[in-house]
């Protein structure tokens, strides 16, 4: 931010507080002169209005002099304000500084013999920290323009440029560490004020200088950093005919117009404020037609108006926008003050992309009307915290701070406000650069630079700047502590140091270093004199500590299974632990065999450990499992390794009721003569690890027969073999594990007997009888006059049994029905029966199936199926079968068979369309009285891919429609107009649905059109 509101919101400012005493400084090249730098703390009282939540505060500052401030900028920590003091008919230059809670720090006061003036005076801060400030002094009658650059304790270079009286309005900071001052030259040639533009570099070399104008008056209010890297200014242009129109203008780094733009508006207007942010301009003035409004205008980068606002405030007649900032998420923030008795400062929020009112609060503390300049309102914005806002007192030469909270809400001292934001309509007009006067102002005499008149300073005899610190000290018993120091003065060298510590001791030494044996814990402090008399002392702790006792853990852990190493940090508070990567351990759990290292650190030292974990696992040692053996075998109990282990173990092994064994390395031997189930019990340790197995031992003899070799079954038949019972396992042939078989037919089927002695193989041979002798005549026909028919087989391998008591292979029948035999193998094990059927002659086929006449769908189904019992069917010579294919109405003849009879019939066929029938008019009168007004055709059902068209009597289409539902009204193509009466010819196509199949239809003919 610069002097007077106008922010570049990407540029940071930083600023060291020091305390500075009174200084008074020699003439330098004639004239007396002095600059006064003033501890304003000691002549500081603060009256707080309101003191409101952290957010919100409205202050009055008083002093012994009347301010009256025009300029502050945004610093690092805090902000600055700057202005002129008066006091016993003296006004000099004064700055204050501030922290963000309206604290204020510290007080600079700038004076000289010549008759400083109260205002306007704008200050920024160069990127090497250094303050610029500018005003004017009188000399004589006439004003000369004074720049003054300083630090927190001396004058560092001043200009004065004489020429016409000029007053500055802005200076911006600029990134090539200089700055660029604008503001107005009240007298020219030509008899009117002029804008003016001086850049000069950080060590007050003037760069360029330049005056712009014309007849009218110009005036430059408010500077910044155009996003294309040019000097933006705002402000206005007045002529003498009384019109303000408020300007936007660009300066290159020569000083050169780029570009110069005017706008337009209801009244007067001017612009006093501008920021950017997001690649737009946001400015801000007043507008005057009749009432005095506050305006807010959004501009993008080619200056053209996106939007124009003109604020409106309940209750106040007049108003002014005095700044604006932009937060870091875009909201835009807008300060303004009202005019007339009782006026207020008011702060706005507003949406920057339509330019609405978010919201609006005002100070519940009046301000006189005329505390506060109209143009500029020099204030500040925070945009991380709200608005804020200087203004004065003139009756009192107090000054006032008001600073909002972020989301401009009530509190004790604000309140809402009843604020409008209504459209302004301004409109950027072409204003040639060429119309106006550039005009060097080398080419003005009284504008040149006197680089005598304001004395250079040195430094004071009386100044003890800077402060000296010293931290607080820590370090280890019998090693060696460095002390040191940070004393912030180059003014003067050190002339003596002395350490003082709680203890006791002392020392002269600049450079200190302390070694103690025994811990300890004190204060110490630290005098500086230098060689100018200023003495600083400073005081810390200093701390010395032994390196803690080594924690006692065990390095080499042996873990039986299921059990875990944990180390917890938080038994060792002295130490901070970190493992083998330099992560900080807080706790650790192992249970895994490794070597694990571990840093134990402590201010005093640092120490690895490392710990080694084994564990013993029981089945390297004992590994038993339930087992099955044969009689007359044994098993033998053996531990591995037991030798390295014996020392730490003890094992005792018990078999059923026996007495236990110790096992003492060598092999046990358990041998078993008899069938049966045994336990065996290992109990005991093994490197302090618990055991206690239980194993069973099953002792069996070897398989022997267990299943039939030879069955005989019959067909049909199925044998069950179980082997679930059996105190062996059983396997069949592909090797598989089985506890039961089903057999079902003849064949050779292998099984084995298995278990720990040996194996024991089956061979079962399954003869299977099937009774299948071959017949005839079974399903015979007796028909009319057929006296007998053989019925039987003609196989003599069995025995037969008929019904009849016959036992012959065949029988003759004379009477339909059932005849069941009995066939039985020579063996006499196996038999079945069979059943022979004999029918006797069949009805008539009339008496079964009457053929009754059908009607078939000429587009659709043409077939005509016949009962598949009497076939197959004779329709011709040629033609045989059971279905026939109709294509015309007939009756149709044919012939069948029942086996015994061949019998002759007919069919009466009917084929006739299916289809919906359509109906097509053959005149229509389209006069539109509501009857027959269209023509169309009629159908009663769904019809598809629908088309019509219209011909005249020379064959041209006229009309198509490809909806049924768009009739022809008797229109003429490409026409308003209706067709003739006459005779038209038409063509409608479409389809229909028959038995899932589309079928299409087509309708051709001639439509008489009437009127």
């Amino acid at each position: 931010m610069d002097s007077r509101g106008n922010h570049d919101l990407n540029k940071d400012f930083f600023f060291t507080v020091n305390k500075v005493v009174f200084c008074e400084l020699s003439m330098v090249m004639g004239d007396p002169k002095k600059i006064l730098f003033l501890l304003i703390t000691s002549l500081f009282f603060i009256e707080s209005f309101s003191q409101c939540d952290e957010s919100s505060q409205i202050v009055t500052y008083t002093s012994d002099g009347n301010n009256t401030l025009s300029s502050s900028i945004r610093e690092d920590d805090g902000f600055s304000v700057c202005g002129s003091i008066s006091e016993s008919g003296e006004t000099d230059y004064v700055l204050y500084q501030f922290q963000d809670e309206l604290s204020p720090i510290n007080a600079i006061r700038i004076s000289s013999d010549f008759n400083d003036t109260g205002g306007p005076i704008v200050h920024t801060k160069l990127t090497n920290g250094n303050y610029v400030l500018a005003g004017y002094s009188l000399i004589g009658s006439q004003r000369h323009l004074k720049i003054v650059c300083f630090d927190q304790n001396n004058v560092l270079w001043q200009k004065r440029l004489a020429g016409s009286p000029e007053s500055p309005r802005a200076i911006h900071a600029l990134d090539n560490g200089g700055a660029l001052l604008v503001g107005t030259s009240h007298t020219q040639s030509n008899g009117s004020s002029d804008a003016f533009a001086i850049e000069f570099d950080q060590n007050g070399n003037v760069i360029w200088k330049k005056g712009f104008g014309s007849t009218d008056n110009e005036h430059f209010y408010g500077a910044l950093t155009s996003f294309d890297d040019l000097h933006l200014v705002v402000g206005n242009n007045a002529t003498f005919s009384g019109t303000h129109r408020p300007i936007v203008a660009t300066i290159d780094n020569t000083g050169s117009l780029v570009d110069y733009n005017l706008y337009t508006g209801a009244g007067l207007s001017l612009f006093s404020t501008v920021v950017r942010y997001d690649g737009h301009y946001y400015t801000g003035g007043y507008v005057q037609s009749g009432n005095r409004a506050g305006i807010i205008v959004k501009l993008d980068q080619s200056f053209e108006v996106i939007w124009s606002r003109r604020v409106e405030i309940g209750g106040f007649n007049n108003n002014y926008v005095s700044g604006i900032g932009v937060d870091e998420n875009g909201s835009l923030f807008v300060s303004a003050l009202n005019e007339g008795a009782n006026s207020k400062l008011h702060y706005l929020r507003v949406d920057p992309s339509t330019g609405d009112l978010i919201s609006a609060v005002t100070g519940t503390n009046d301000i006189p009307s005329n505390e506060v300049s109209v143009i500029g309102g020099y204030q500040i914005s925070n945009p991380d915290e709200g608005m804020l806002s200087v203004s004065n007192v003139s009756s009192s030469g107090d000054f006032i701070i008001a600073r909002t909270n972020e989301c401009l809400t009530n509190s004790d001292c604000l309140e809402n406000a009843e604020v409008s934001l209504l459209n302004y309509n301004l409109t950027r007009i072409d204003y040639s650069p060429g119309e106006r006067i550039l005009q060097e102002v080398f080419d003005i005499v009284e504008f040149e630079v006197s680089t005598a008149d304001l004395p250079i300073a040195s430094a004071c005899d009386f100044v003890c700047a800077g402060d000296l610190s010293v931290p607080d000290v820590s370090g280890c018993v019998n090693e060696p502590i460095e002390m040191t120091f940070n004393l912030e003065n180059d003014e003067s060298e050190i002339q003596s140091y002395f350490w003082e510590f709680d203890d006791g001791s002392s020392s002269n030494a600049g450079d200190l270093t302390l070694t103690y044996p025994n811990e300890i814990t004190q204060d110490y402090t630290l005098t500086i004199t230098t060689a100018n008399g200023c003495v600083y002392s400073a005081s810390a702790v200093f701390t010395v500590s032994a390196a803690p006792e080594l924690p006692d853990i065990e390095t080499q852990v042996t873990l039986c299974e299921g059990e875990q190493f944990i180390l917890d940090a938080s038994d060792y508070p002295e130490w901070m632990i970190t493992d083998s990567d330099g992560d900080e351990v807080d706790v650790f759990t192992g249970e895994e065999t490794g070597t694990y290292i571990f840093n134990f650190s402590s201010a005093c030292s640092t120490e690895q450990i490392d710990i080694s974990i084994d564990q013993v696992v029981i089945s390297d040692f004992i590994d038993f499992e339930d087992q099955s053996i044969c009689t007359g075998s044994g098993i033998v109990i053996d531990i591995p390794n037991w030798g390295s282990v014996s020392a730490e173990s003890d094992i005792q092994i018990t078999l059923e009721a026996n007495a236990p064994v110790t096992y003492e390395g060598d092999p046990l031997e358990f041998n078993f003569t008899e069938v049966g189930t045994y336990v065996l019990q290992i109990v005991g340790s093994i490197l302090n690890c618990p055991i206690d197995e239980i194993v069973e031992i099953e002792v069996v003899s070897p398989p022997e027969s267990f299943v039939q070799n030879n069955f005989n079954i019959c067909e049909g038949d199925v044998i069950d073999l179980d082997f679930s019972d059996l105190p062996f396992t059983v396997l069949d042939s592909d090797g598989d594990v089985i506890t039961s078989f089903q057999v079902s037919s003849g064949g050779t089927y292998i099984f084995t007997g298995q278990n720990a002695c040996s194996g024991f193989e089956e061979i079962v041979i399954v003869n299977e009888t099937v009774i299948d002798p071959p017949s005839f005549g079974n399903f015979e026909v007796l028909c009319q006059g057929q006296d007998t028919i053989a019925i039987g087989f003609t196989s003599s391998d069995y025995d037969y049994l008929w019904e009849s008591g016959s036992q012959e292979p065949s029988i003759l029948v004379i009477e339909p029905g059932q005849y069941e035999v009995l066939i039985t193998d020579t063996t006499g094990i196996c038999s079945a029966s069979f059943v022979f059927q004999v029918n006797g002659f069949p009805f008539s086929p009339s008496e079964i199936f009457e053929f009754p006449a059908v009607d078939i769908c000429l587009e659709g189904q043409t077939t005509v199926n016949f009962p598949p019992q009497f076939g197959p069917y004779t329709f011709s010579d040629t033609l045989v079968g059971l279905t026939y294919t109709a294509t015309e109405t007939e009756t149709l003849s044919f012939t069948y068979s029942d086996g015994c009879f061949i019998y002759q019939d007919s069919l009466f066929i009917s084929v006739a369309s299916c289809l919906c029938p359509a109906w097509v008019p053959n005149v229509f009168t389209p006069d539109e009285d509501g009857l027959n007004d269209f023509f169309k055709p009629v159908v009663d059902c769904e019809v598809y891919d629908y088309r019509m068209l219209i011909f005249n009597r020379w064959g041209s289409e006229i009309f198509q429609s490809n909806n049924i539902d768009v009739p022809w009204r008797g229109e003429s193509p490409n026409s308003d107009f209706y067709a003739n009466t006459g005779v038209y010819v038409y063509m409608i196509v479409f389809n229909q649905k028959l038995d899932g199949l589309q079928v299409p239809q087509e309708l051709t003919g001639t439509i008489t059109l009437l009127r």
